[in-house]
Order: C-alpha cells, then structure tokens, then sequence
C-alpha cells in the first residue's frame, strides 16, 4: 500500500478531462487509484505523478467501486514499469521462504 498524488487525463464522449487522484495501492503493472468522480471501464488515461511529473499510459479495468473515501479505480499500464512509482518491486521470480 502506498499513497501517491496523480493527475489523471483521459478523453469521455471526446471531452478532454484531468482528475486528480491518489492511489492506494500500487504494482510494477499499474495501481488501484481513489478519486472523486468515476471513470469508465476500458478507458485509456495518463497518470502523472506528481513529485516527480513522469507520464505513463494506461487503461481502467474494471468498473470503479465506491467507498467512504471516493472512487476506487483499477489502473493497468500499458507496458509493466518498475519504476515508475519509485519504489523497489521484489524480483519476478522471488518466492517466500516456507517456514
């Protein structure tokens, strides 16, 4: 779990929209992002991250679900970046150790 500000721009019925957001969650393929309004299931958007104004695309995935705190939405990027969020991710391959 990790809280990063976001600005989200997409495109909805061709109107050019920017939102501002902050995950709740974040992984190598994208992040589940809370904001105040809802977007669409499969519309593709750019994530900027705020601190460091990096851009990366990607999609929602799944119908946003509400909560007390806003809109969760379910973000993919278009192509997996480890380093986008600026954190280190654990190995694709690593394996906790039984015990």
């Amino acid at each position: 779990m990790m809280r990063v500000s976001v600005t989200v721009r997409y495109s909805l019925d061709g109107k050019e929209m920017c939102l501002q957001a902050h995950t709740v969650a974040v992984n190598v393929h994208g992040a589940m992002i809370c904001a105040g309004q809802s977007i669409p299931a499969d519309t593709p958007l750019d994530l900027e991250h705020k601190m460091t104004r990096e851009r990366i695309a990607g999609r929602v995935t799944r119908q946003a679900q509400q909560s007390p705190d806003g809109y969760l939405i379910p973000v993919e990027f278009v192509s997996p970046s480890s380093n986008f969020w600026r954190i280190s991710f654990p190995p694709s391959d690593w394996k906790p150790i039984d015990g």
